[in-house]
Formats: structure tokens, C-alpha cells, sequence
């Protein structure tokens, strides 16, 4: 069984994070260990998968991104139906990240 998540980093203002990201957070970051594997929340369709950013919008048109993966962990295609628990990468901290590494 997957290890719990520690959450990284929270929605909304947040001190400086020494990676020359935005002040303002507009998600909340979960992360494991780099290279553990990223499993679905629920079922969906892939609706983006670049520049280390993962969508999957579900039935109820709700919206889910998974980022800061490298693109080339992904293990699922834009249009692809997914379901839920559903390997789709690895975890990493692409980008301006204050994740896993």
C-alpha cells in the first residue's frame, strides 16, 4: 500500500520559497518521495499533458491537475479514460516546485 502524503505546500499566500515562484498559491501540494508513483483520485478523462502538468477531468466536470512530474514519467495520453487509483506517473519536482527533492 502507497505511503500517506505530506502536504508541501497550501492554497493561497505563502512566504518566499527560494524557487522565484509566485507569492500567491493557487493549489495544494502533495508529495511523497521522488519517484513514487501518482495514482488518480478518480475516474476521468486526460484533458493535458505537458510542461510537467497533468489534467483529468471527472463525470462531474470537476477538475484535477497533478504537476511538477516530468513529462516523460507520464504513463497516460490527452483523451485517455482513466480510472480511479490508476498509475498515470512519477513523482518529481519539475518546475518551481517545493515537493519531493
Amino acid at each position: 500500500m502507497d505511503q500517506p502524503y505530506n502536504m508541501t505546500d497550501d492554497f493561497g499566500p505563502r512566504s518566499d520559497t527560494g524557487v522565484d515562484a509566485s507569492r500567491w498559491h493557487p493549489g495544494v501540494d502533495l508529495a511523497r518521495e521522488c519517484g513514487a508513483t501518482v495514482r488518480t483520485m478518480m475516474s476521468g478523462t486526460v484533458t493535458r499533458t505537458e510542461n510537467a502538468w497533468l489534467s483529468i477531468r471527472h463525470d462531474d466536470g470537476f477538475v484535477i491537475s497533478y504537476l511538477h512530474m516530468a513529462s516523460s514519467s507520464y504513463r497516460v495520453v490527452e483523451g485517455q479514460q482513466v480510472k480511479a487509483g490508476q498509475e498515470i506517473g512519477v513523482e518529481a519536482s519539475e518546475g518551481q516546485s517545493t515537493g519531493c527533492c
